[in-house]
């Protein structure tokens, strides 16, 4: 079983997407908010969205983008 440090939740919504980013003990470290992530605009324009709040809520907590 892998034990991720980090965890983050993303609601793709047709109008507005959310995502927070929380530790192993569940500590809320960031929320980010972006644009319309649902797959009926187009999954290129959600996955955009989605990347965006991820590296929203990476800086936020000041993490890195990348290992």
């Amino acid at each position: 079983m892998i034990d991720f440090p980090y965890y983050l939740g993303i609601d793709g919504g047709g109008t507005s997407s959310r995502g927070r980013l929380r530790d192993r003990e569940g500590r809320l470290l960031a929320e980010a908010y972006s644009g319309p992530a649902n797959t009926r605009l187009g999954v290129k324009q959600a996955q955009l969205q989605v990347e965006k709040i991820a590296r929203k809520a990476l800086q936020q907590a000041g993490l890195p983008e990348s290992a």
